[in-house]
């Protein structure tokens, strides 16, 4: 659900003026209802021309979402309130960013901590030329940012939090990233509704009274086609999927969006899986962007490469993600041989990645966790799975001291990485102590 809530009517009919002009050809379907701050979109959201996913249908999503509220907050005095550093630790003013997107609060359900709510604050000002917030165009000329644009940022970005973290045992520990090149595209879309060009670069804050400014041209104005950090802290364009996304048309297709969860929640998760990607995409960025440019200009192409190698990839890590750790005693053939084969492959492939040995410098529920994602998608023949924990413990990796905490920590993290209940308690056991 989405919610505008400050106590300040000029400022929350401020926040739905800019909610209606991210939805644009849209916004006739938005309704807010002023004493409960609920938002609600009504109807169908209409798709891009050429199919991929639009604003209207991010924030439709949002809207409709069942388990999560999506609380946005569109701030008159941005120098006055404080939010967490997206840089570091610590608070900073929010007119030193402009916007931010977190996850706010969590609830418990049956006894398991899971998101409740996803919290959205932006700079909602207008101001006059020359103030406010500026970025880059990709020949590095200045721009201005709406306040539009920046709330569109976030509700991209609370989106992508939503995603990661909705469906399992989540708290306030629980880790989660934001890709800003997916959000700034959502913002890029609003400016290409406006007839603006994209924006690539950082943001600069031109306001005399905030006391926190990143100063002009922190990152300097960028080249053309140089990725820049943007005012997220992260390169604009890196560790996207380029050929994805040119396949499917929009960075926030789902099976786009299936790609980057593998490699967020499932493969970077793990020591050996974030250093077979960093080598996978230093390979894959020196081609991929041409690639996805052809796609860009040749649809036949582009449709090609989207049947015959995409769509596959994506099924495949979908399968990956998706095949339930469950036992194969009982199951009737011939079906028991090619689930067991099928389970074969999926551990071939998953051990060209590695498997960790030794854990050291990692605290004991780094490695709970860890080893929750290695044993769900490492080993899917249980056998392996028990020999890999046996030769752990006699090598004397295991087990660990771990303290009550940390013991219901790991134990979480087991039943979130998808374990059967009693994969999840042999695991426990193997970890802690006898």
């Amino acid at each position: 659900m989405l919610r505008i809530a400050t106590g300040d009517p000029d400022a929350e009919r401020k926040a739905f003026f800019d909610l209606m002009a991210i939805c644009r050809a849209d916004s006739d379907k938005l309704t807010f209802d002023a004493p409960s701050g609920v938002v609600w979109f009504l109807g169908d959201p209409t798709p891009e021309a050429d199919g991929s996913v639009s604003p209207s249908q991010v924030v439709a999503g949002l809207a409709s979402d069942e388990f999560t509220w999506f609380a946005i907050t569109p701030a008159t005095d941005p120098v006055a309130i404080q939010m967490q550093d997206p840089w570091g630790p610590g608070l900073v003013p929010l007119c030193s960013r402009g916007t931010a997107a977190w996850p706010r609060a969590f609830q418990t359900v049956d006894g398991v901590s899971e998101l409740g709510e996803v919290s959205i604050l932006y700079d909602a000002n207008d101001y006059p030329s020359g103030q406010g917030y500026r970025g880059y165009l990709e020949d590095g000329t200045e721009t201005s940012v709406a306040s539009a644009e920046l709330l569109a940022f976030s509700v991209a970005s609370a989106g992508q939090i939503a995603v990661q973290l909705e469906g399992q045992a989540a708290d306030t520990a629980t880790p989660w990233s934001v890709d800003a090149s997916l959000s700034l595209e959502m913002e890029n879309a609003i400016r290409v509704q406006d007839g603006l060009d994209p924006r690539v670069g950082a943001i600069d804050v031109y306001l005399a009274a905030c006391p926190v400014q990143p100063g002009k041209h922190p990152l300097g104005p960028p080249p053309p086609s140089q990725p820049t950090k943007d005012f997220w802290g992260s390169v604009s364009g890196s560790k996207s999927c380029f050929v994805a996304t040119a396949a499917y048309g929009s960075a926030f297709a789902p099976e786009v969006q299936l790609l980057r969860r593998f490699r967020d929640d499932v493969l970077r998760r793990t020591r050996h899986g974030d250093a077979w990607f960093e080598r996978f995409y230093g390979s894959y960025n020196k081609v991929s962007p041409a690639i996805a440019d052809r796609m860009r200009a040749d649809s036949e192409l582009a449709e090609l490469l989207r049947v015959g190698i995409v769509q596959p990839y994506v099924d495949w890590l979908e399968l990956a993600v998706a095949m339930p750790d469950a036992a194969l005693e009982g199951v009737p053939e011939p079906w028991r041989a090619f689930l067991a084969g099928l389970q074969q492959r999926l551990d071939a492939w998953a051990s060209a990645v590695g498997m960790p040995e030794e854990f050291d410098g990692l605290t004991s529920l780094e490695v709970a966790r860890e080893l929750a994602v290695v044993l769900r998608y490492g080993f899917r023949d249980r056998s392996r799975r028990a020999t890999y924990l046996r030769r752990l413990r006699e090598a004397g990796v295991l087990p660990l001291r771990l303290t009550a905490e940390e013991v219901d920590a790991a134990r979480k993290a087991l039943s979130a990485a998808g374990l059967s209940t009693d994969q999840a308690a042999l695991a426990l056991s193997a970890l802690e102590r006898a």
